[in-house]
């Protein structure tokens, strides 16, 4: 594709004024998936969804790879191999999650591998003269976790490993206490009408909170010291991103998050340096972006109880993959487990607000009328997105 001249005009070495075309090019979203995600780490779930020896999960990654596996070997070791048979390209698993033990077996001439891939056992073998098993093993991903955080990456043998890549942003998570509040998960899937990275940029300002969610977080995020929803601050450690965010300390509290304060994960002070950098005496959660497309959201439960995670997968220039996913501890009785149910349905009722602009925002934009989306000064984690997504394009075409 022609990536000359770039689509992010540099203002004073920072680009405010981006052009529509960046939300509304297939050409560009083919470079995206491409140049982006499939040479990218990407998160695809929690440790707990493998519980035990053999245990597997199927994950689809809409628009970037039909179907991988993620197994666990007897010694805790993680394994990945796309979900395709190298006999005739039948799928291997077909439910989402189970156990496996030691192998994985085609369904349809049974064919079996290793969890790492290895051809074990060919049925009739003879009757294919010349076979080369190694040549047949199933097509590795490579696999790793970094706090629980269980993440894949296309290329067999990426040039970074999952922790140089996170470098410090990760390293500064490094003790929240996301396997206590990792028991109970709920989570949604849902398919919006909108580019992938319009509808992320929802989620990395809350420019758009006084009115967007002026029902749903009344007198949260904007008060007459900050009436324009300001953040504390934007950090750009790489090519991710931390939003502090800050609340406003006179808001009347819910009975609901009242009755949380006594069950809060650890007081401000004792947080990782990266939650809560400024140890602001008004911080109510972080931004966290890994780049490209996951979001974990940290707080001391002031707000939702516990923490939540994005991922959003392009499945179209117009169409994206929504994935939310909320994080709790076990509830030790019923008044707890009520604040959780409670929580999940605010937090889905904010959701749904953001991914109906989204839509009408995509629609507006496609409509041609506007060649030119702007961007000030708060909003710069939007920006700094689409200029990294826009060098790895550019490096890849060289």
């Amino acid at each position: 594709m022609t990536m000359d001249p770039p689509l992010l005009p540099a203002v004073e070495g920072r680009s405010f004024r981006v052009s529509s075309d960046v939300y509304l090019s297939p050409e560009r979203l083919k470079a995206e998936v491409e140049h982006v995600f499939k040479k990218t780490w990407l998160n695809v779930g929690r440790i707990e969804e493998l519980p035990a020896a053999g245990s597997y999960v199927v994950k689809e990654l809409p628009g970037v790879a039909a179907s991988i596996v993620i197994s666990r070997d007897e010694n805790g070791r993680l394994h990945g191999v796309h979900n395709v048979c190298s006999h005739r390209g039948q799928r291997l698993l077909w439910d989402r999650a189970g156990n496996c033990g030691n192998s994985l077996t085609c369904p349809y001439h049974a064919w079996r591998y290793g969890l790492d891939g290895a051809v074990r056992h060919i049925p009739d073998e003879e009757s294919f003269p010349g076979v080369d098993r190694k040549q047949l093993a199933l097509a590795r991903i490579a696999v790793d976790q970094w706090e629980g955080f269980v993440f894949v990456n296309l290329q067999p043998e990426p040039p970074q490993t999952l922790s140089e890549y996170l470098g410090e942003f990760g390293a500064s998570m490094v003790g929240y206490p996301f396997e206590r509040f990792s028991k109970t998960c709920y989570s949604w899937t849902t398919e919006v009408r909108a580019n992938w990275k319009l509808l992320k940029d929802a989620f990395q300002e809350i420019y758009h909170v006084g009115t967007v969610h002026r029902r749903t977080l009344s007198q949260v995020s904007n008060w007459p010291d900050n009436p324009y929803g300001r953040p504390l601050s934007v950090a750009l450690e790489g090519e991710h991103i931390r939003v502090s965010l800050p609340a406003n300390p006179r808001a009347p509290l819910l009975p609901t998050a009242l009755a949380l304060l006594p069950h809060l994960p650890r007081p401000a002070g004792e947080l990782p340096r990266g939650v809560n950098p400024q140890r602001s005496p008004i911080w109510i959660q972080d931004i966290d972006v890994f780049f490209p497309n996951f979001f974990i959201d940290p707080s001391e439960g002031k707000l939702l109880g516990a923490y939540y995670t994005y991922n959003f997968w392009p499945l179209a220039v117009d169409r994206t993959v929504y994935e939310i996913r909320i994080y709790f501890p076990d509830p030790e009785n019923a008044a707890e487990r009520w604040v959780q149910e409670y929580q999940k349905v605010l937090l889905r009722d904010i959701l749904l607000e953001d991914c109906k602009v989204a839509e009408q925002n995509h629609a507006g934009i496609a409509t041609g009328v506007k060649p030119y989306c702007y961007f000030q000064t708060h909003e710069l984690a939007l920006v700094h997105t689409l200029e990294s997504i826009d060098r790895r394009i550019r490096e890849g075409a060289r």
